[in-house]
């Protein structure tokens, strides 16, 4: 979980901010292109969504989806920066 988080955390905290908030990205789009193989896609997916449920837990993730069987989207909601 915690390679998990710090992946998640990396991609999002890359995305372009509006304020305290990044801009939306789909939970399919933190999976690169090149992977192929389907079992690897979903257990990818499945890691990351519960990533991604961990740092909404911890207050630095929003989730959103705009009904059943449609795409999951994440944004940061703080970024914390390391100087």
């Amino acid at each position: 979980l915690q390679e998990g988080l710090e992946r998640v955390g990396k991609m999002l905290g890359a995305l372009p901010r509006n304020g305290p908030y990044s801009a939306w990205i789909t939970l399919q789009s933190l999976i690169p292109d090149k992977v192929k193989d389907k079992l690897f896609v979903r257990s990818s997916l499945a890691s990351m969504l519960t990533a991604g449920l961990e740092m909404v837990k911890q207050g630095k993730a929003e989730i959103k989806q705009d009904g059943a069987f449609r795409p999951i989207y994440m944004r940061a909601s703080y970024i914390e920066r390391k100087d």
